[in-house]
């Protein structure tokens, strides 16, 4: 199925202002990975992946945009910053045994502002106002978000920290992500913002869906549309306002964990 949303209004386009190349994948669509929970079910991508068609490449690519905040954009920084940040933290990590005593959350706050510094050199600059962490995923996940409450992979969902209302979401938090690892991670996201989704679903934006139940009705709605999968090499970031749109990460198969530093701040 064609990527019917990319080129709307509201939907969302690629910016990859220092990326060489850029590898972008489309899924057949979706499938359950579990639902043990009527009310939240976890959906994951579903194979085979495919390359973009010639028309979804033109439509989802963009060179430039006055609002850069609300698109996808990759951004690949210095193998010094890589190198740095694996110093910084992953060392101290390591030695605590991922737990986040006061040396990793001093590591933490230290690197959050070079890597802004980094984001802002290339044109994106963000605030500290959100959260910041660091994140060891297991290879061979098929989804990167846990739900702690349920014991069990999370799936595709749109993120809630600051519990917007929907017709907020456009001013939540930018989610910045770096991969801080040694190998290439992917982000899976569906190129629409909230907006665009209650659209296809005929819906108000004052229908007063959660979140999850937003997902949920839109994915059993629309479950041969395609999500793409980016390939984050290592030392690239990128930067979603995850609080707008259905996403989730995958790591790749084999015994090297992935490593990823986050944070969330508003774009300035």
């Amino acid at each position: 199925m064609e990527l019917c949303y990319v080129g709307a209004n509201s939907s969302m386009g690629l910016l990859s202002p220092n990326v060489t190349s850029v590898e972008v994948k489309v899924s057949n669509g979706v499938e359950v990975l579990n639902e043990s929970d009527k009310e939240d079910v976890g959906w994951v991508a579903r194979g085979p992946w495919r390359d973009l068609l010639a028309i979804e490449k033109s439509s989802l690519f963009i060179k430039s945009s006055t609002r850069w905040s609300n698109h996808l954009i990759l951004v690949d920084l210095s193998s010094d910053l890589l190198k740095f940040a694996q110093h910084t933290l992953i060392e101290p990590l390591a030695a605590t045994s991922g737990a986040h005593n006061d040396s990793l959350v001093k590591a933490i706050h230290h690197f959050r502002q070079y890597f802004c510094d980094a984001l802002s050199a290339a044109g994106f600059k963000l605030d500290s106002a959100g959260p910041a962490d660091l994140i060891v995923n297991p290879p061979g996940a098929r989804s990167t978000a846990y739900d702690y409450g349920q014991d069990r992979p999370k799936g595709l969902h749109i993120d809630n920290h600051q519990a917007f209302p929907l017709e907020s979401r456009e001013s939540s938090f930018v989610l910045a992500s770096i991969n801080i690892g040694w190998q290439p991670r992917y982000l899976h996201f569906l190129p629409a913002s909230v907006l665009t989704l209650l659209n296809r679903l005929n819906l108000p934006i004052s229908c007063g869906l959660l979140p999850r139940e937003l997902k949920n009705t839109y994915l059993r709605t629309y479950s041969n549309d395609p999500i793409l999968r980016v390939t984050v090499p290592p030392g690239t970031a990128y930067l979603l306002r995850t609080q707008n749109c259905i996403h989730d990460g995958a790591t790749l198969s084999g015994e090297i964990p992935d490593v990823v530093f986050l944070m969330m701040g508003n774009a300035i």
